[in-house]
């Protein structure tokens, strides 16, 4: 991703490239931002004004694909009351036990579904899922304690 230019920048340049003598090819090497960039705020410029060179958002206007905020809640609450965690495929059927409709695809990489999320936690979840993993190591360490000893026997 591309450096945000502060908005005062961006209109010097627009400014800049409109004086006799000044190529737009030596203005954006000197400043640092392809020509192409030049151009579109130029071209906004042009259309909307000082507004048009502010920093927009490139976020979508609309996630038809999102997972509801009331399913996502759901997931992490049936993740926090699984014993392990099984990936996916175990929240999937926990959804379907419970009837949840629609469900999600069993291999949908939502926020709640996805492997990739099974070892961060969120900053509401982070304590409760840093407990269960001090729980865990714990009882590992306890389980190998006693098979160390059993062993040595």
């Amino acid at each position: 991703m591309g450096k945000t230019v502060p908005m005062d920048k961006r209109l010097l340049a627009i400014t800049a490239g409109e004086l006799p003598g000044v190529t737009v090819t030596s203005l954006c090497a000197e400043l640092g931002i392809s020509r192409k960039t030049y151009y579109e705020w130029r071209k906004r410029h042009d259309k909307e004004g000082p507004a048009g060179l502010e920093p927009r958002s490139r976020r979508p206007l609309s996630s038809p694909g999102q997972t509801p905020p009331w399913l996502e809640q759901y997931i992490v609450r049936l993740r926090e009351q699984l014993p392990l965690d099984n990936g996916a495929q175990a929240i999937y059927f926990g959804l379907q036990r419970a009837g949840v409709e629609p469900l999600p695809h069993e291999t949908d990489h939502s926020p709640g579904l996805s492997p990739q999320r099974a070892g961060r936690a969120t900053a509401t979840e982070a304590p409760a899922q840093l407990m269960a993993s001090v729980r865990v190591r714990l009882a590992q360490r306890l389980l190998a304690d006693r098979c160390h000893t059993l062993g040595a026997s």
